[in-house]
């Protein structure tokens, strides 16, 4: 049974930036995991302005692949392995994002120290998760290539 949950707002503001809101990326933390959602380019920083840590984070939904939603994966891994992250994680998107984010994982030169696995979602999903359950849907949107998911009653 869930004993608490925080909602952290780490990026509301849209595909531009400015200096008072970062890119999309919201954290739910359920009891001692966080689940983040979105990753814009400047999560990592606002995770580290918070009271959660990073090392928290189990699981990463991605809703769509405008960059201001998930180009903040690279930085954010990274820094998770420079921090001696061991647990593994899972990254959770639209159809094609297992390879898409493999591609863009594999820029750079840096090994990992934890596994990563990568779940392509058709909509519909309900994912049960113990003691919370997240449900998919499609949702229209302007990224035609990849589809865009809508996550709803989480808990």
């Amino acid at each position: 049974m869930i004993s608490s949950i925080r909602i952290y707002f780490l990026g509301t503001g849209g595909s531009w930036p400015t200096p008072q809101r970062n890119t999309p990326a919201i954290a739910i933390r359920v009891d001692d995991e966080a689940i983040l959602f979105d990753c814009g380019e400047s999560a990592q920083v606002s995770l580290m302005k918070s009271s959660l840590s990073m090392m928290k984070i189990r699981k990463i939904f991605i809703t769509h692949y405008h960059g201001d939603h998930y180009l903040g994966l690279p930085g954010l891994i990274q820094t998770m392995s420079f921090y001696g992250r061991t647990e593994p994680l899972e990254i959770y998107g639209p159809v094609g994002s297992s390879s898409l984010l493999s591609n863009l994982l594999s820029i750079g030169y840096y090994s990992l120290n934890f596994d990563i696995s990568i779940i392509d979602l058709h909509g519909g999903e309900n994912m049960d998760f113990g003691d919370y359950s997240v449900r998919v849907a499609k949702a229209n949107h302007t990224s035609r290539r990849f589809p865009t998911l809508l996550l709803r009653r989480m808990f």
